[in-house]
C-alpha cells in the first residue's frame, strides 16, 4: 500500500511540473495573453502552477481511496468467499452501464442450491434409517420365532418332578401324583396351562383348596389344604363348616362318628349346622345325645336321639323358640318316670306340656337312621298338653 502510493505521488508531481512548463501561448487555440509586467506574469504562473498540483492531488487522493477500497473488498473476498459471492456484494459496485440486480436475484442461486444439497442428504438419510429399521423388525422377528420354538419343545422343559405339600389325611400323595402325571407328565413346562391341572384336582372329593405352580426346570408343585369334616350330610354327603360347602367323597372304609344333618336342600346346610351346634351344647351334660338334626319342608326342627327317639321341635316361629323347647324337653323328661326305649317320639310343640308317641311293639331295639314322624303342617297348632 505504501510503494503504491508513493509511485502516483511522484507521477502527479511530474505531470504537474510538465504542466507548468508549458506555457499558455503554446496552447492550440488559446487566446493571447494580456501584455503585463514580469512580476505579475510570474504571479499568474504560480497561482496556475499551484492550482494544478491542487487539482492533480486530488485526483490521486481519489484513486488511492478507489484502490484502497477494492484492495479492501479483495482481502475480504478472500477471507469469506461465501458472503462475497451470495449476499455481501454491494449494487452500488457494479460495472457501469449495468443496473444492479435485487437482493434477492442476487442470492437466489445459492437458496437454489443449498436446499437441493440438504433434500439430497435428508433423503439419504431417511433411506438409511428405513434401512436399518427394516433389518431390526426382521432380526426381532427371527430372534423371536427362534426362542419361541425353543421354548415351545417339550424336550427343552419336560414335566418331571411333582412336589406336594400339605397334611394328608383323606387323599393319597400317589393319587394326586397320578393325577399330575396323566395331565401334564413330559410336556413343556412353559407353555404348560396348569388351569386344566388345577380344575382336575379340585374335582377330587376331600380336595378343598389347592394352589398348583411351576418351578424350573422340570417341577409341578402342588399345594393341598382338604376338607375338614363337620357333620355328616344325609347318608352320602360330608358338610365343611370351614368352607361352608357340602360334598359327597367315598366313605366307604371311613368312619366318621359325626351328627347327621338333612334337609331339602343343600344350600340350609350352613344355617341348619348353626342350630345343630346349639343343641349338641345344651345336651353336653345331660344323659341325651344327639344322632341327628332334620329339618323337613316347613323349616320345622327335629331332632333323633341315641335310641332312635325323635324331639319334634317345629318350626322357628319366634328367636329360638327350638332351643327353648329343646330346655323344656331336658327339664320336664325326668320328672315323667317315662323311658326312652318305651317311646317312639317326643311332640314339643305344645305351648304347656308335650305328648308322648308310644314306640312299636315290633321294634327290635337296633340303633339307626329311622323314620321321623310325619311333618308338621304350614300352619302348626298348639294344643293343649294332656
Amino acid at each position: 500500500m505504501g510503494v503504491r502510493r508513493a509511485e502516483h505521488t511522484d507521477l502527479a508531481r511530474a505531470e504537474a511540473a510538465r504542466a507548468a512548463s508549458v506555457r499558455p501561448e503554446q496552447t492550440e487555440g488559446a487566446a493571447p495573453p494580456p501584455k503585463s509586467s514580469p512580476a505579475s506574469t510570474n504571479q499568474a504562473e504560480q497561482a496556475q502552477a499551484v492550482q494544478a498540483l491542487s487539482v492533480q492531488a486530488q485526483s490521486v487522493q481519489a484513486q488511492d481511496a478507489q484502490t484502497q477500497s477494492a484492495q479492501a473488498l479483495a482481502v475480504q473476498a478472500q477471507v469469506e468467499p461465501v458472503q462475497i459471492d451470495s449476499a455481501s456484494v454491494d449494487p452500488v459496485q457494479a460495472e457501469p452501464g449495468q443496473d444492479a440486480a435485487p437482493a434477492d436475484k442476487q442470492r437466489a442461486p445459492t437458496r437454489a442450491y443449498q436446499p437441493r444439497a440438504r433434500r439430497r442428504r435428508s433423503r439419504g438419510s431417511f433411506l438409511l434409517s428405513l434401512l436399518l429399521f427394516v433389518l431390526t423388525v426382521v432380526a426381532s422377528y427371527e430372534l423371536f420365532v427362534l426362542v419361541r420354538n425353543f421354548t415351545q419343545d417339550s424336550r427343552t422343559f419336560p414335566v418331571a418332578r411333582v412336589v406336594i405339600s400339605g397334611e394328608l389325611k383323606y387323599i393319597s400323595e400317589e393319587e394326586i401324583a397320578s393325577t399330575v402325571g396323566k395331565l401334564v407328565g413330559g410336556k413343556n413346562l412353559v407353555t404348560l396351562d396348569l388351569s386344566r391341572l388345577h380344575n382336575a384336582l379340585v374335582q377330587m372329593p376331600w380336595m378343598a383348596k389347592v394352589a398348583v405352580s411351576k418351578r424350573f426346570p422340570d417341577t409341578i408343585e402342588v399345594q393341598v389344604v382338604e376338607h375338614s369334616p363337620s357333620a355328616r350330610w344325609r347318608t352320602s354327603g360330608v358338610y365343611d363348616s370351614t368352607t361352608d360347602s357340602v360334598f359327597y367323597p367315598d366313605l366307604r372304609g371311613i368312619d366318621l362318628p359325626l351328627v347327621i344333618l338333612s334337609a331339602p336342600h343343600d344350600s340350609l346346610a350352613g344355617d341348619l349346622y348353626q342350630h345343630a351346634a346349639q343343641f349338641i351344647a345344651l345336651c353336653a351334660r345331660t344323659p341325651y345325645f344327639i344322632k341327628e338334626v332334620h329339618l323337613d319342608a316347613v323349616r320345622g326342627y327335629r331332632i333323633r336321639l341315641e335310641g332312635d327317639v325323635w324331639l319334634i321341635l317345629g318350626r322357628e316361629t319366634s328367636a329360638n323358640l327350638p332351643l327353648i323347647r329343646l330346655k323344656r324337653f331336658l327339664l320336664a323328661f325326668p320328672q315323667t318316670q317315662l323311658k326312652l326305649s318305651e317311646i317312639s317320639y317326643v311332640d314339643l310343640r305344645y305351648d304347656n306340656g308335650f305328648a308322648v308317641g308310644e314306640r312299636d311293639p315290633n321294634f327290635n331295639g337296633v340303633t339307626g337312621t329311622s323314620t321321623p314322624p310325619p311333618e308338621a303342617t304350614a300352619e302348626e297348632q298348639s294344643p293343649k298338653a294332656p
